[in-house]
């Protein structure tokens, strides 16, 4: 439905699903079937700009948007059930991130606060909210939550102001301990990666990626990261293999990094190779289960099949 593709994620049936600007796409390996907001229908999708796809731990397909709020995919009814944005629900209309717990619990970024719902629990189940509270240190540094995940027992929190962490049994609306940003000071986290290795790369809006290690409480600019320079917005990031780790920046292409070796290389659109990145923007990552199978070799340079 558009050019411009922010999410993908394959379902449990195998259909490709692709958020847009301009709509939702299930692609069935031949064709793509299209959903788009309609008038007077609360069963359609909520929003034309979808800014995120997540499977939950029941295999269920949730979809943010970034200004319709949030929507669960029903498979059986092939239409969407909206969550609404009030006091026992979601915070904000602007949805930037989803997570699961191992609790079945799902949480949600959003640009008024992180939430936490209760699938397994049904509609009436009460909503957790987190929010900034200029009294609490130990709360979270803004509203303005641009990705959420939960690594290990930890509840990891990127917002407009810092990285945070607390742990997921944590109660409250406090206990958030924030991480350093070295030479960097407060910035906006965009993009969170728990490598192979254990540590974690924490994308930035104003200042490249940071590497935390294992056990640490503060990020640095390592030498793995030394291409991502100040100015560059990481707003994606994935290993597709262990050790190799992928930078996707906003409008600079994509940098690959061998974290062994420090070795880096850049991948920029070329219009005159057709098999290279059609555009340097990176809104997305996605291996599929096929990547995930065996590494497939590329059949020129640069490997990409539109």
């Amino acid at each position: 439905p558009h050019q411009i593709v922010t999410a993908m994620v394959e379902d449990e049936d195998g259909f490709l699903w692709v958020g847009t600007q301009g709509g939702l796409a299930r692609w069935d390996g031949y064709r793509a079937k299209v959903y788009a907001p309609k008038a007077g229908d609360n069963h359609s999708l909520p929003d034309n700009w979808v800014s995120g796809l997540h499977l939950d731990g029941q295999k269920r397909l949730w979809i943010g948007t970034a200004g319709g709020g949030l929507a669960r995919y029903d498979r059986l009814q092939d239409h969407f059930l909206p969550v609404p944005v009030g006091l026992n629900c979601i915070s904000h209309v602007a949805v930037n991130g989803l997570a699961n717990d191992a609790a079945g619990g799902l949480w949600v970024a959003t640009e008024g606060g992180l939430d936490r719902l209760a699938p397994e629990q049904g509609a009436s189940a009460p909503v957790l909210h987190l929010r900034h509270d200029a009294q609490d240190p130990g709360s979270l540094p803004s509203d303005s939550i641009g990705v959420v995940q939960c690594i290990g027992d930890e509840l990891w929190v990127g917002t407009s102001k810092g990285l945070v962490h607390r742990p997921l049994s944590a109660r409250g609306n406090g206990g958030f301990l924030p991480v350093v940003l070295a030479d960097v000071g407060v910035d906006g986290v965009s993009s969170l990666l728990q490598a192979s290795d254990g540590r974690i790369w924490i994308g930035t809006r104003n200042h490249g990626a940071l590497v935390l290690e294992k056990g640490g409480s503060t990020a640095r600019r390592s030498k793995e990261a030394g291409q991502a320079k100040v100015g560059e917005w990481i707003y994606q990031m994935t290993e597709p293999q262990p050790g190799e780790i992928w930078l996707g920046t906003y409008g600079q292409g994509i940098i690959v990094v061998n974290a062994k070796t420090g070795q880096q290389k850049r991948i920029n659109a070329d219009p005159l190779q057709p098999d290279s990145l059609t555009d340097d923007i990176i809104w997305s990552f996605y291996k599929g289960r096929a990547a995930a199978r065996k590494r497939v070799r590329p059949r020129s340079v640069n490997g990409f099949i539109k």
